[in-house]
């Protein structure tokens, strides 16, 4: 079975299912949540930048706070 490799950048949250691998880099001070369900194989990656909420809840880099993103 052949996986497709997707990139989960600043800011992002994705889910993926069997046959693809989420990766993540640069983390550096961010921090990555991530979450997996064996029963559904189905797994998660939250990217996130910066602690706290977001300002603006209809903003596109909402997924940069942390509340955001792991509520995401």
């Amino acid at each position: 079975m052949w996986s497709r490799i997707e990139e989960v950048s600043t800011g992002e949250v994705k889910v993926a299912e069997t046959g693809t691998t989420l990766v993540t880099s640069a983390l550096g001070s961010c921090i990555a949540i991530i979450a997996y369900d064996p029963q559904n194989c189905t797994g998660g990656i939250a990217h996130i930048m910066l602690p706290g909420s977001a300002r603006d809840k209809n903003s596109p880099d909402k997924f940069r706070y942390a509340e955001e993103g792991i509520e995401e």
